[in-house]
C-alpha cells in the first residue's frame, strides 16, 4: 500500500536533487513519452516531471517545491490504473506531510477519516451513539402515515372537530345552568302586555312605520318626473302631508322612546343562557361526528400520534443522516485541513473499513487507536442503509420523491413543537366514539326558548334605537334641511305652488336634497332590522 507511494516520491525526487530539466523556451515536440501510463518525459537531458496538462516542472519555477510536487492528490487519467489498486486511505498517507502528521500525532486520524467521508459537522463520538433501530421505527411510521385517508368525508369531520372545539372552550365558564335573573321573564311580560298586545300602541307604532316608508316612496316619485312639469304638485301636496303628520306623532315618539330605555336591560339576558346555548351546541356537534368518516379520522389520528411519538424518539439520528446527506451535497464548500483534494463520499467507505483491519497497518498507527476508529466507523454503515431505506421507502432523494430531506427535515423540526400525551389521544377519541345519541326532545324546549329570547333581544334593540333616532338630532336637522329647500311661497296657495315648481325642483336638483332626504329616512329604517 504504501510501495506506490514511494516509488513515486523517490523518482519525483530524483528529478528534482540530479537537476535534470529543460530550458522553457524550448518547444515540446522533441519529446518522447517513456510510458503511456507515466508522467515522467524523457529528453536528451533524462527523465523529467510533467504537470497534468503534460507542461514540464522546472527546478528555477517558484512554486514548485519537494513538498507539493511529491504527489497531485486528484490522479490524472494516465495513472488512474495505478491508483485503482490503492485504497482511499492509501491515497492519504501516501501524502509525505499527512503520513507524518498522522503518525507523529499532529492530525488525528478521525478528523481525517471525517473529511474523507465528508461527514461535515458530524463528529467521531456522534457516530459512535448512532442508533439504527430509531431510524428504522421512524422509516416505519413514516411508511403508514402514508396510508392516511383523505377525502371530503374526513375534511369535513376535520372541520367538526374545530367547531367542537371553539364551543368548549365557550363553555368552559358554564360552571352553572340556574338562571338567577328571575326578573327577565316579568320585564318580558309586562312588554308583551303593554305594548305587543295593546292594539292602540302597536298601530301608532305601525303607523310611523308607514308614513317615513310612503314618504320614502314620494321622494322616489319626485326624482323620477321631469323637473319642470306640473304633475309634480300631487306627489309633493302628499309629501307635506307626511311631513305634518310625522309632527304630530312627536310626543308618542318621545313616550315610546323612554318606555324602550327602561328596558334595555334585557338585550343582555342571552348572555345568561350562554351556558345551555353552549351545551345544546355540543351535544349537537357531538352527534355529527358520526358519520361514515368517523372510522377513518380516527385512523389517521393514530397513524399521527404514532408517527409524533417515533419522531420525538428519533430526531436525533435523522438529523444525523440529514446532515450527512447535506455535508455530500455540498461538499465542495466543507473546511478540509488535512485531505485537501482527496477523493471523498461514501463509495470509499467499504475499501477503508477493510484498510484499517490490515495488521500491518494496526502495528504502524497503533492497534488502539485503529480500534477505537473502527468502533466508530461501523455505525456509518447502518447510517447508510437507513439512508437507502428512507431513498426505497419514500424516494426522498430523487427527482420524484414523495417527500425531499428538507420537507421531512421540516416535518421533524415541527413535529418537536407538539406536545400530545396519550391522555390527548383518549380524549379525542373518547369524543368521537360517543356511547349514545342524546333525544333531541330532551333538550328541544330549551333550544326553542333561546332562539326566541335571541330573537326577541334584538327586536327590542332595533325598535330601540329606531326611535333614539326618530327623536334624535341628526334626523331632525334633516327634515328642516330639506323643508326649506321646498321654497314654495304659499304651500296653502295651489296654483301659485304649482307655477313654482320647476323653480323649487331646480333648487332641489343643484342642493342635492332629495337624495340627501332620502339618505336620512333610509337610515332611520334601516335600524328597524325588518322588525315591523
Amino acid at each position: 500500500m504504501v510501495a506506490f507511494g514511494d516509488q513515486v516520491v523517490q523518482a519525483i525526487e530524483g528529478v528534482l536533487i540530479n537537476g535534470n530539466g529543460q530550458n522553457p523556451n524550448q518547444p515540446h515536440d522533441e519529446y518522447q513519452y517513456q510510458d503511456p501510463a507515466s508522467r515522467f518525459y524523457r529528453n536528451s537531458h533524462g527523465l523529467v516531471l510533467t504537470d497534468f496538462n503534460r507542461d514540464i516542472y522546472y527546478r528555477n519555477q517558484p512554486l514548485i517545491t519537494p513538498w507539493n510536487r511529491r504527489i497531485r492528490r486528484n490522479a490524472p487519467d494516465n495513472l488512474q490504473t495505478l491508483l485503482d489498486h490503492s485504497t482511499a486511505f492509501a491515497r492519504i498517507i501516501n501524502g509525505v506531510s499527512l503520513q507524518s502528521g498522522l503518525l507523529g500525532g499532529t492530525h488525528k486520524i478521525e478528523v481525517a477519516v471525517e473529511e474523507l467521508l465528508n461527514f461535515g459537522s458530524i463528529k467521531m463520538p456522534e457516530i459512535v451513539g448512532f442508533k439504527a433501530d430509531k431510524l428504522s421505527a421512524l422509516t416505519s411510521a413514516l411508511t403508514d402515515f402514508k396510508k392516511v385517508k383523505t377525502g371530503n368525508k374526513v375534511e369535513e369531520q376535520e372541520k367538526m372537530f374545530v367547531e367542537l372545539k371553539k364551543i368548549m372552550e365557550e363553555s368552559e365558564g358554564a360552571k352553572s345552568l340556574e338562571i338567577s335573573d328571575a326578573q327577565y321573564f316579568t320585564d318580558v311580560g309586562n312588554f308583551v302586555k303593554n305594548f305587543v298586545q295593546n292594539p292602540a300602541k302597536m298601530s301608532k307604532y305601525q303607523e310611523i312605520v308607514q308614513l317615513i316608508s310612503g314618504s320614502l316612496r314620494g321622494l322616489k316619485e319626485i326624482q323620477e318626473n321631469p323637473k319642470d312639469s306640473t304633475d309634480h304638485w300631487p306627489q309633493i301636496s302628499q309629501l307635506f302631508g307626511r311631513l305634518n303628520d310625522l309632527e304630530t306623532y312627536n310626543s308618542l315618539i318621545t313616550t315610546f322612546n323612554t318606555d324602550l330605555k327602561s328596558l334595555v336591560h334585557l338585550e343582555s339576558f342571552p348572555d345568561v343562557l350562554k351556558p345551555y346555548r353552549a351545551v345544546i351546541r355540543l351535544i349537537e356537534a357531538r352527534t355529527g361526528l358520526k358519520t361514515s368518516g368517523t372510522e377513518d379520522l380516527q385512523g389517521n389520528i393514530r397513524h399521527f400520534i404514532d408517527l409524533l411519538k417515533v419522531s420525538n424518539s428519533s430526531n436525533g439520528e435523522f438529523s444525523m443522516i440529514y446532515r450527512l446527506i447535506h455535508s455530500r451535497a455540498n461538499s465542495v464548500q466543507m473546511n478540509r485541513e488535512v485531505t485537501n483534494g482527496f477523493l471523498n463520499g461514501v463509495t470509499d467507505f467499504d475499501r477503508l473499513l477493510k484498510d484499517l483491519q490490515d495488521p500491518s497497518f494496526a502495528k504502524m498507527v497503533g492497534e488502539k487507536k485503529v480500534k477505537k476508529l473502527l468502533d466508530g466507523l461501523k455505525p456509518v454503515l447502518s447510517i447508510q442503509s437507513k439512508i437507502d431505506e428512507l431513498n426505497g421507502k419514500f424516494g426522498l432523494f430523487s427527482k420524484d420523491s414523495f417527500l425531499s430531506t428538507s420537507e421531512v427535515q421540516m416535518l421533524q423540526v415541527g413535529i418537536q413543537g407538539m406536545s400530545i400525551t396519550d391522555k390527548d389521544v383518549e380524549a379525542v377519541l373518547n369524543a368521537i366514539n360517543i356511547p349514545d345519541d342524546i333525544d333531541s326532545k330532551i333538550y328541544k324546549a330549551a333550544k326553542d326558548v333561546i332562539e326566541a329570547a335571541e330573537i326577541f333581544t334584538k327586536m327590542v334593540e332595533s325598535v330601540r334605537k329606531w326611535a333614539e333616532h326618530l327623536v334624535g338630532k341628526e334626523l331632525g336637522e334633516a327634515f328642516k334641511a330639506f323643508d326649506k329647500e321646498l321654497n314654495f311661497k304659499d304651500r296653502k296657495n295651489v296654483d301659485q305652488s304649482k307655477a313654482e315648481i320647476p323653480a323649487v325642483m331646480e333648487n332641489l336638483k343643484d342642493k342635492d336634497s332629495i337624495k340627501k332626504f332620502q339618505d336620512a329616512l333610509t337610515a332611520t329604517q334601516s335600524l328597524l332590522n325588518g322588525y315591523t
